[in-house]
């Protein structure tokens, strides 16, 4: 089994809040892309799909509370 596997189990305990609230995720939104990269790498496709689109339910609910 990849080495990555403390990375998952705390990637899962991560909540939305968390990501939300998250400086790195408003600055430049690559946060959630350095988890899809280093689950990816690992050879978790499933889960990387899985976190793309998390991604993308962050993205529109960070975009409804902007308005």
């Amino acid at each position: 089994m990849p080495k990555s596997i403390p990375k998952i189990q705390q990637f899962q305990q991560l909540k939305l809040v968390d990501f939300l609230s998250n400086k790195k995720l408003k600055k430049n939104g690559r946060f959630l892309n350095h988890y899809t990269c280093t689950l990816a790498s690992a050879g978790y496709k499933s889960y990387n799909r899985g976190l793309v689109n998390l991604e993308s339910s962050l993205k529109i609910v960070a975009l409804g509370q902007a308005k």
